[in-house]
């Protein structure tokens, strides 16, 4: 109790930094590179966290989950910057509210099987759904034009 009463105040700081981290790192290497970097590590540090024994392991693995969970600004700039104005909102829409919304309903279903099932534990389940962002890789490093320094009407026409 006394490690999580210090962790979890840690992670959320950490977590909350990780948002002007992801920021600098869309404007330093690109909006591309930093979610395929953000994806990866958040889907190793998910895995360490969920499938860790030792306490310092999995304390440290959670603090990073948090960090890395600023992926969604990469994720929120890049749909907002790939779509035209006139379909912006819609698309924002699809993306998050459609999509989005409803891996978060059957990720709980999913965990909840597979732990009974295949995964053999809840740790296991959640470690092994946490593979599932590496999918978006290379959807990103082959669909997703970079879209850093360029004028929202550049990206637009190109």
């Amino acid at each position: 109790p006394a490690l999580v009463g210090r962790v979890l105040p840690l992670a959320a700081g950490i977590g909350l930094a990780g948002y002007a981290v992801v920021g600098a790192a869309m404007d330093f290497v690109g909006r591309r590179f930093a979610a395929v970097l953000f994806l990866a590590l958040g889907a190793a540090s998910t895995v360490v966290c969920f499938t860790a024994e030792s306490t310092t392991t999995i304390a440290v693995s959670y603090v990073a989950v948090m960090l890395l969970q600023a992926v969604w600004s990469v994720i929120g700039t890049i749909t907002s910057e790939i779509f035209p104005t006139a379909l912006r909102a819609t698309a924002n829409a699809v993306s998050n509210n459609l999509i989005g919304r409803l891996g978060m309903v059957l990720s709980g279903f999913l965990v909840g099987s597979l732990s009974v099932g295949l995964a053999g534990s809840v740790g296991n389940a959640v470690a092994l759904l946490a593979l599932a962002p590496l999918v978006a890789i290379p959807v990103v490093l082959c669909f997703v034009p970079e879209t850093r320094g360029r004028a929202l009407e550049e990206i637009a026409h190109a």
